[in-house]
């Protein structure tokens, strides 16, 4: 029995440098180069201009989903439960081209 996932794609996500790196762009196609995160999506999600994606704070580069709106990505990472304040939400533009 084959399962219908609810993602249809993926987004590679960008992180910027530093010592706290955060998340600065989203694509659909891999980068040439740099630190990027394969993260599953939805239709919905990649047809937005921007989306909302939760992290993990902190020098680690862990994406746990990306979002189509900032309320899907709060209610997400209010269900890690006591963890959700190791995570943040942030809104990052999607690379048209890639």
């Amino acid at each position: 029995m084959r399962t219908s996932w609810p993602w249809s794609s993926s987004l590679y996500v960008e992180f910027g440098g530093g010592p706290e790196p955060r998340p600065v762009r989203a694509r659909r196609a891999p980068p040439r180069r740099g630190q990027r995160v394969i993260v599953p999506a939805t239709l919905e999600t990649l047809q937005r201009p921007e989306v909302f994606v939760v992290f993990r704070l902190g020098a680690e580069r862990v994406v746990v989903a990306a979002e189509h709106s900032h309320e899907a990505a709060e209610a997400l990472r209010t269900r890690l439960g006591p963890m959700a304040d190791a995570y943040g939400v942030a809104a990052v533009p999607v690379d048209p081209v890639g």
